[in-house]
């Protein structure tokens, strides 16, 4: 296409767009559009969104009324028309602005099946949403994400760290959601890959494809070949990792071409190495959603009994509810801010990490106000509270303390400071403190073991992550910790034996949230793709994978009841069935 053609179709297109074309213009637009790759992939650009908006929000009323409409993508959101103008129907309507729209309709539909049905450029994905920090990669260089463009081959979509996240959409439908710390490609020399994941994780519900045609996927390792069917891939940092919801996938290994179907409920990881190819099960049992708390909080706790929910959300204060389908028990509104760590002990409910000072939250039953409990002025990086509520600890400047705390007379006690350099990036306290775990900004974590009336200490464990740990949990007698970081992934760690076990490969979806079970027989973490999981300890065998429709911040667990509690905004309760 020439300088000269490209400005004429622009302006043939805003012409369109303002309803002001005549017939020899329609006549010439489709003589552009039609004749050239590039120009039909710029009217796609200009034009495709706007068409499928207009299709999927009109009503059988809208249809009628033929007069331009002016459309503005949202950047921070799904893709939203704003019309602007008056919409009377007793203005005059225009014969040839209505021809002029219907044959819009016709170019787009021809235009998008000239992408769907396997053009020279294939098939090419438009961005639906993005929020946060999301940068487009292109030859000529690299400029932010807005939700409507297309991505066209050679480009790349790379989104941000915490809070960053892009759906992708094709024309048949299929949508790709890809996380924070994500990468994906529209690769040149396609190879009959339409996507390929070069880090991070990516969430697929794919609309019925054709067998002639499938979408393919692929990361490093693999292709997969789509047939229809909704499931998470994973680059992990040495394979890759496909977990299937619904429908099959046909996974051809890259190294040697080997090829392994995969059917819903299953998993396959992937490697540069010719070892077996196996597909296995996704996890051991299976959840249903028993209640849904709205807007109640990201912290959740179970009391000992499992009886008793405590929710903890940052502006709308703590809620207690009863298990397993939420009747509302007491709840006391107050400015919380983000909760490092709740517990529930009848009859109180304690909450620390409301700001900087770490101020302890304590909720009384029958009371409607919570008292407040000061554990110092200093600033703290982070907090955390022992499972039965009676010890806190907190890292500041100058160092990591451990206190006592008297939930009936909301005092705290400081009984002990633990030498180390800098501040604590994680802690976890086990019950009675006799075990206080913590991580640090260079990736050492230490277990202290506290002695003679918790005023001495000794340090039982020590050893350097490759990067620093984010998130720190323990079980109620010390025996194991889990740990995670960007680079190392999950792992679970027996401080006494040094035993080592990598439940969640680094390079996949981020852990947001992790607890073990009160038994310390299973762990439990929320990840930034929305799903929860649950692993035997020490095996690290799946137990449970949960779609928990919103991303854990916080994860509780029942024994008695079998529930498990995801908090994200809204809190849901999930009924496991381990048989």
């Amino acid at each position: 296409m020439t300088p000269d053609d490209h400005s004429e179709l622009r302006e043939l297109i805003h012409v369109l767009r303002d309803g002001k074309i005549d017939e020899a213009g329609l006549q010439r637009l489709e003589e552009l559009a039609g004749g050239d790759p590039e120009a039909m992939r710029l009217f796609v650009d200009y034009r495709l969104l706007e068409a499928r908006l207009e299709r999927e929000l009109a009503s059988p009323g809208q249809l009628d009324d033929c007069r331009p409409k002016a459309v503005i993508a949202t950047g921070t959101s799904e893709a939203a028309p704003v019309v602007v103008g008056d919409r009377s129907p007793s203005r005059p309507k225009s014969r040839a602005l209505a021809w002029s729209l219907v044959l819009t309709g016709l170019v787009v539909i021809g235009v998008a099946g000239w992408y769907a049905a396997g053009s020279p450029h294939q098939r090419l994905p438009f961005v639906r949403e993005v929020t946060g920090d999301v940068i487009l990669e292109t030859p000529a260089g690299s400029v932010a994400v807005t939700a409507g463009q297309l991505i066209h081959a050679g480009e790349c979509v790379r989104s941000g760290d915490e809070g960053s996240r892009f759906t992708l959409e094709y024309a048949d439908g299929t949508r790709v959601t890809a996380d924070v710390q994500s990468r994906v490609c529209v690769p040149d020399d396609s190879g009959g890959v339409h996507l390929r994941l070069l880090s991070g994780t990516m969430e697929v519900h794919a609309a019925p494809q054709s067998p002639d045609d499938p979408l393919v996927f692929a990361t490093d390792h693999a292709r997969y070949v789509v047939v229809g069917t909704r499931f998470r891939l994973y680059r992990e940092a040495g394979a890759s990792r496909l977990e299937l919801d619904e429908g099959k996938v046909r996974l051809e290994r890259r190294v040697d071409g080997q090829s392994v179907e995969v059917s819903a409920g299953h998993v396959a990881v992937t490697t540069s190495e010719k070892t077996p190819l196996t597909v296995n099960r996704l996890a051991i049992g299976q959840a249903t959603l028993s209640a849904t708390l709205r807007r109640a909080g990201q912290a959740v706790a179970f009391s000992e009994d499992g009886q008793l929910l405590a929710t903890g959300h940052p502006t709308r204060g703590l809620k207690l509810w009863k298990a397993p389908f939420g009747e509302p028990v007491q709840s006391v509104d107050g400015d919380l801010g983000r909760i490092d760590s709740l517990v529930c002990v009848p009859p109180f409910v304690v909450s620390v990490g409301s700001d900087h000072s770490s101020e302890l939250r304590i909720l009384e039953a029958g009371e409607s106000t919570a008292r407040k409990a000061k554990l110092s002025s200093l600033k703290a990086r982070s907090r955390a509270l022992s499972p039965d509520g009676t010890f806190a600890a907190r890292s500041d400047d100058d160092g990591t303390h451990v206190f006592a705390v008297d939930p009936m007379e909301a005092r705290c006690r400081k009984i002990l400071t633990l030498p180390a350099d800098g501040k604590a990036w994680c802690l976890a306290v086990s019950r009675t403190a006799k075990f206080v775990a913590a991580g640090y900004w260079d990736g050492t974590v230490r277990v202290h073991e506290l002695s003679n009336g918790n005023s001495a200490q000794q340090v039982v464990f020590e050893e350097k992550l490759q990067h620093t740990p984010t998130r720190l949990a323990m079980t109620d007698d010390g025996q194991w910790i889990a740990v995670t970081s960007s680079k190392d992934g999950l792992l679970l760690i027996n401080p006494h034996t040094g035993e080592r076990v990598e439940v969640w490969a680094p390079g996949g979806g981020l852990v947001t949230c992790v607890r073990f079970t009160p038994d310390g027989q299973r762990l439990i973490a929320g990840l930034n793709d929305g799903t929860a999981r649950m692993w035997s300890v020490p095996e690290g065998q799946s137990l449970i994978v949960i779609q928990a429709g919103h991303r854990p911040a916080g994860v509780a667990w029942s024994e008695e009841l079998s529930l498990l509690a995801t908090g994200g905004g809204d809190v849901r309760i999930w009924k496991c069935d381990f048989n």
